[in-house]
């Protein structure tokens, strides 16, 4: 059986600090092995096998 972990961004929060474009943002996670499942208003939600 898969395992998975999952992580939530506040991507509001990530613009009013200046840290990343969304593009920006959405290829590091990728780079990192997170996969974009749903996004819930300002919240994207991330997840990748461990």
């Amino acid at each position: 059986m898969d395992t998975f972990e999952y992580e939530v961004i506040n991507v509001r929060h990530t613009k009013e600090k200046g840290m990343l474009s969304l593009e920006n943002l959405l290829n590091k996670m990728g780079k990192k092995g997170w996969e974009l499942v749903g996004i819930d208003g300002d919240h994207y939600i991330f997840k990748r096998r461990v």
